[in-house]
């Protein structure tokens, strides 16, 4: 959302948004949060999920290939991906 802003870029796909803090959100920021449909997911929920769905670095190092070298390409990546 920040960089659509940031490039005057409109989504043009749905997406979900998740925010993981490193410490609680104020109330005001949790409110906005909901207000927005921002998923907020905890340090224990993360923790969590990274127990069931593990990430190697082998598999960090897989997809560093794959990195987008700016909002353009990263978009129309995921142009790519959608349709498929």
């Amino acid at each position: 959302m920040g960089a659509s802003n940031t490039y005057n870029v409109a989504l043009r796909h749905s997406v979900r948004m998740t925010v993981v803090p490193n410490s609680r959100l104020s109330s005001d920021a949790e409110s906005e949060c909901r207000s927005l449909s921002i998923d907020i997911i905890t340090r224990v929920d993360l923790a969590r999920h990274l127990k069931q769905h593990p990430i190697l670095l082998t598999d960090v190092l897989k997809k560093s290939d794959h990195r987008c070298i700016s909002f353009t390409d990263g978009i129309r990546k995921l142009d790519v991906l959608i349709s498929a």
